[in-house]
C-alpha cells in the first residue's frame, strides 16, 4: 500500500474514532465514497479498533504507516522540529508520538516534544491534541509535568513540548523496590494532590492509570508525576459533543480504570471520575490485583463490560488479596508476609478504598484531596471518614440490582422453613411429644422470621440488575449473625441458624467460611440446655468434612475420632449414622497415606451396613464399598479392588443413572485400579470417561472435576504419555489452589507435574516442582505415606542421574523415614 493512500485510510479512520461508536460505520461509507477497496480496508481497520482500546488501534496504525513510509528505524527519524533536536523517540499514544528532543534556544534542555500522528489530520483529532496542550497550559505542580513551548511544523502539524519525565509507572516502580505498604500510601497522597490541582484549574483527566503516574527519586525520595493529559476535559471550556469515545461506546479512557458513569457514555462525567479511577490505582498498589479481571473485562464485549462496571460490586480489597494467586509475590513487594498484609487490608483501608469505588459518584469521595486526608487520617490513626454502607443502602443495592437470586434465596428459605416443619411435626410424634414439639414449633417460627426478615426488602418487582448469587445472600446473613445474636434466649435456634449457614458455604466450596460457622454451631450446641449429642454430632461431622476437604486432615481425623466415640457411646454401632461416620474415618487416614490403618475402619463399616441395610436397596453401600476398593488400590491389592469397584459402580448406575456425580466418581476410582493392575488400556477409557462426566455435571473448574484430571493424568504417565498428561495437572493445580494453596491436592498434582516435567526433558525445573510438592504434601499429611514414598523415590532416581550426591544423599534419607 502506498504511503499517501495509508494515510487517507489513517485520517478517515482517525476522524471515525472521533465519533460516537453508532456513528462510526456511517461515517467510513460516506468518506470511503466508490472506493469498495478503500471501504473495505476501513472496515477491517475499524472492526479491529473495536475490538480493543482506541490508543492501541492508533498507536499500531501509526507503526504501519511509519514502516510504509520507510521512517520506522532511527536514523529515519526527524532530525529537528522547529528549535527541538530530535534524539530519539520515547513511546507513541493515540493521537501522537512522543520524542526525546533537545532544546537548543533560547536554553539548553532536555524536553519530551508531542507531535500529532502523521494520518491523524481530522478537525477532532486536531481539536484533541489541543486540549491537552491547554489542559497542562492552566498547570503548575511538582506532581504534573509541565509544558514548555507550543508550536507547529513547517507543514502546520502541531507540537508541544513538555517536561521530561524519567520515571517508571507507580506500580512498577513500588513494586521493584519492595515500597511497604505504609510508604505507598504517602506517595499515593501525593498523587491525589496532583490530581486536585488539575481539578482546581478546572481539568478532569480522565485516564488516570499507573503507566500514566510516573515515579523518579528526586533529592533521594520518590517523587511522582501525573502525565498523558491527552483525553482530559476542560471544565466549562470544552464542549460535550467533542468528547471521544472507545470502542465501547463509552467516554474514551482505559477500561480497567473507568468510573460507571464514564462507561455509561453520559455527560455526567466530573472530577469525581477521576476520583473513581485514582481508587482503582489505590486497589492495585495495596493488593496487586485489579478490582476487575482485565482479561474478562476485555472480553465480555461491549454491553457486558459495561454491566459489570456500573452495576458489580467489586470484591474488596482483603478478600481480592486472599483470593488472589499471586498473594504471596504481592505481600513481599510490599515487604511483609500475606498474613499481616491481609490483616492490614480489612478494616479502614479497605473501606477507604471501596468509598473511593463507589458507584454512586454522590457516595464517593467528593475530591481527590478528599481522599488523600483520610489516608492520612488513616497514618496518623485517626478515625476516618469511610466505613462500611448502612443496612438501607445495602438493601437498596440489593433489590434494584437482583431478581432471580432473591427468588432462589426465597425459595431456600422456604426450604429451610419446611424442613423444621417436617421436624417438628416428627417431634410431634415422638414419646416426648407435647413439649418437645412445642419447643422445636417455637423455634422453626423463630428461624422463619429471622430469614424472612433478612429479605423483606429484596422485593422482585424492584430487581433491575444481575442476579443475586447465594453466596451473597449467606454473606449478609452470616455478617448480621456476626453484629448481634438475634436469638439471645435460645442459642439452639442460633445454632441451627449458623449450622445451616455453614451447610450452605460447604455447598458452594467456601470452606474456609464454613468451619467457622460450623465450629460456633458446636460452642453453642453444647452450652445449651438438655441432650443435644445427636445435633453436635451432625456439626462435628460437617466440620471434619470441611477440615479434610480444605487439607487440614490431622485436624480432621482429631474431629472424626470424636464422632465416632461419641456416636458409639450415644447412638450405638448399629445404625446407618454409625456406619457412615466410621468410614468417613477411614477415608481420612486413606487420605493422609495411612490405608493400613483405613482398611479395617471400612471393613467395619460396610460390615454393620451389610447387617443394617440390604445392599439393593441401600443407595449408601455403593460409597462404602468403592472406599474399601481404593485402600486396597493403595496397598497394591489391585486385584482384589477390581470387583469391588465393579460392584460399586453397578450400585451408582443403578441408584443415581448417568450421567451423575456419583457415577463420574466411581469410573475414576475404577480407572486408577485398572491402571494398578496393569490393564492400561481399559483404564484410560474409564479416565476419560470420567473426566468427560465431570465436566458435564460440576463444570470444567470443579475439584471433582480436577480430581478426575488428576486421574487421567496418572494413567497417562504410566502409558508413557507424559506430554499429554501435563495440560491436565496444570488445568487441574489451580482449581485445588481455589480452597488454599498448600493442601495435599496441590502438593500431590504439583509433584505429579514436576515428574512429568523431568520426563519430557525439563529436569531442573521438574525438580523444583517435586521440592515444592513433598513440601506441601508431608506438612499436610506426614512423610510416612505411600505418596511421599513415591514422590522421594522420584527424586532419587533424578539425582542419581545428573550424579549430584548431596542432593542424592538427602532424598535418600527422605525415602528412608517415609518407609519406616
Amino acid at each position: 500500500m502506498e504511503t499517501p493512500r495509508f494515510r487517507r485510510l489513517m485520517d478517515i479512520l482517525g476522524e471515525a474514532m472521533s465519533l460516537p461508536a453508532a456513528e462510526r460505520e456511517a461515517f467510513v461509507v460516506r468518506a470511503c465514497g466508490d472506493d469498495t477497496e478503500l471501504l473495505a480496508e476501513a472496515r477491517a481497520l475499524l472492526a479491529e479498533a473495536n475490538a480493543t482500546s482506541f490508543d492501541a488501534v492508533t498507536a499500531r496504525l501509526g507503526a504501519r504507516v511509519r514502516r510504509a513510509a520507510g521512517e520506522f528505524n532511527e536514523q529515519a527519524l526527524p532530525k529537528e522540529i522547529g528549535p527541538y533536536r530530535i534524539l530519539g523517540l520515547l513511546g507513541e499514544g493515540g493521537m501522537g508520538l512522543v520524542y526525546h528532543a533537545e532544546q537548543t534556544s533560547p536554553i539548553r534542555r532536555e524536553v519530551a516534544l508531542k507531535v500529532v500522528r502523521v494520518g491523524l489530520s481530522g478537525d477532532r483529532a486536531r481539536a484533541r491534541f489541543d486540549a491537552e496542550r491547554q489542559a497542562l497550559a492552566v498547570m503548575n505542580h511538582p506532581g504534573i509535568a509541565r509544558i514548555f513551548d507550543a508550536g507547529a511544523t513547517g507543514d502546520g502539524v502541531p507540537y508541544f513540548a513538555m517536561e521530561l519525565v524519567r520515571g517508571e509507572s507507580i506500580t512498577t516502580f513500588c513494586d521493584a523496590q519492595r515500597m511497604p505498604l505504609d510508604a505507598r500510601l504517602d506517595l499515593f497522597a501525593d498523587v491525589c494532590r496532583a490530581v486536585q490541582h488539575a481539578h482546581m484549574n478546572g481539568v478532569i483527566h480522565r485516564d488516570l492509570k499507573p503507566s500514566n503516574i510516573l515515579v523518579s527519586v528526586v533529592d533521594g525520595k520518590p517523587q511522582p508525576r501525573v502525565i498523558d493529559f491527552g483525553i482530559a476535559r476542560v471544565v466549562e471550556a470544552a464542549s460535550d459533543r467533542e468528547t471521544m469515545h472507545t470502542a465501547f461506546g463509552s467516554v474514551m479512557g482505559t477500561l480497567e480504570y473507568m468510573s460507571p458513569e464514564q462507561a455509561a457514555g453520559g455527560t455526567a462525567v466530573d472530577t469525581r471520575s477521576d476520583v473513581y479511577a485514582l481508587g482503582v490505582v489505590l486497589y492495585e498498589l495495596v493488593t496487586g490485583s485489579l478490582p476487575f479481571d482485565s482479561a474478562m473485562l476485555r472480553s465480555a464485549g461491549a454491553v457486558e463490560a459495561q454491566r459489570v462496571i456500573r452495576d458489580t460490586d467489586p470484591p474488596t480489597p482483603a478478600r481480592r488479596f486472599t483470593s488472589s494467586d499471586t498473594r504471596e509475590e504481592a505481600a513481599s513487594a510490599r515487604a511483609t508476609d500475606t498474613r499481616t498484609l491481609s490483616r492490614r487490608l480489612h478494616g479502614d483501608l479497605g473501606w477507604i478504598i471501596m468509598k473511593a469505588l463507589e458507584k454512586d459518584p454522590a457516595r464517593r469521595y467528593q475530591s481527590s484531596s478528599d481522599l488523600a486526608a483520610d489516608l492520612e487520617r488513616l497514618r496518623a490513626h485517626e478515625p476516618v471518614a469511610a466505613g462500611p454502607p448502612g443496612r438501607r443502602y445495602r438493601a437498596s443495592r440489593f433489590v434494584r440490582r437482583h431478581r432471580t437470586g432473591v427468588i432462589a434465596a426465597s425459595a431456600i428459605t422456604l426450604a429451610l422453613v419446611a424442613g423444621l416443619a417436617l421436624a417438628t411435626a416428627g417431634f410431634v410424634r415422638a414419646k416426648h411429644a407435647q413439649q418437645r414439639a412445642e419447643n422445636e414449633a417455637r423455634r422453626a417460627t423463630m428461624i422463619k422470621d429471622f430469614m424472612t426478615g433478612m429479605l423483606a426488602g429484596a422485593r422482585p418487582d424492584k430487581s433491575r440488575g444481575r442476579e443475586v448469587t447465594v453466596r451473597e445472600v449467606v454473606d449478609s446473613t452470616a455478617a448480621k449473625i456476626a453484629r448481634e445474636n438475634p436469638f439471645p434466649k435460645d442459642p439452639l435456634v442460633l445454632a441451627d441458624v449458623v449450622h445451616a449457614l455453614g451447610e450452605t458455604y460447604r455447598s458452594i466450596d467456601e470452606y474456609d467460611r464454613a468451619i467457622p460457622l460450623f465450629q460456633r454451631a458446636i460452642e453453642l450446641k453444647r452450652a445449651a440446655p438438655g441432650n443435644n449429642d445427636r445435633s453436635i454430632l451432625v456439626s462435628l461431622n460437617k466440620l471434619s468434612e470441611c477440615q479434610a476437604t480444605t487439607g487440614d486432615l490431622k485436624a480432621a481425623i482429631q474431629t472424626q475420632k470424636e464422632v465416632v466415640a461419641t456416636a458409639e457411646r450415644t447412638i450405638g454401632k448399629e445404625t446407618d449414622d454409625y456406619s457412615a461416620w466410621l468410614m468417613n474415618l477411614g477415608n481420612m487416614y486413606a487420605d493422609t497415606g495411612d490405608p493400613v490403618a483405613a482398611e479395617p475402619l471400612l471393613r467395619e463399616s460396610i460390615a454393620i451396613e451389610r447387617r443394617v441395610d440390604n445392599p439393593k436397596t441401600d443407595d449408601n453401600m455403593p460409597f462404602s464399598i468403592n472406599n474399601l476398593a481404593t485402600v486396597l488400590v493403595d496397598q497394591g491389592k489391585c486385584a482384589d479392588a477390581i470387583p469391588l469397584h465393579e460392584e460399586s459402580l453397578a450400585l451408582r448406575r443403578r441408584f443415581f443413572g448417568t450421567p451423575s456425580a456419583e457415577v463420574a466418581t466411581a469410573l475414576g476410582n475404577y480407572a486408577k485400579a485398572l491402571d494398578c493392575a496393569g490393564r492400561h488400556d481399559d483404564a484410560r477409557s474409564a479416565a476419560d470417561s470420567a473426566l468427560a462426566m465431570c465436566v458435564t455435571v460440576f463444570g470444567p473448574d470443579h475439584q471433582r472435576t480436577a480430581t478426575s484430571r488428576v486421574r487421567l493424568a496418572e494413567t497417562l504417565m504410566h502409558t508413557g504419555h507424559a506430554a499429554d498428561a501435563e495440560p491436565l495437572l496444570r488445568a487441574a493445580i489451580p482449581v485445588f489452589a481455589k480452597i488454599g494453596e498448600r493442601q495435599w491436592r496441590v502438593g500431590d498434582a504439583r509433584a505429579r507435574l514436576g515428574e512429568v516435567m523431568i520426563d519430557t526433558g525439563r529436569g531442573q525445573q521438574g525438580i523444583a516442582e517435586v521440592e515444592a510438592g513433598w513440601q506441601i504434601l508431608t506438612e499436610t499429611t506426614g512423610q510416612n505415606t505411600i505418596r511421599a514414598r513415591e514422590i522421594a523415590g522420584v527424586a532419587t532416581k533424578y539425582y542419581d542421574g545428573v550424579s549430584n550426591a548431596q542432593e542424592l544423599a538427602r532424598w535418600q534419607e527422605r525415602l528412608a523415614s517415609a518407609a519406616r
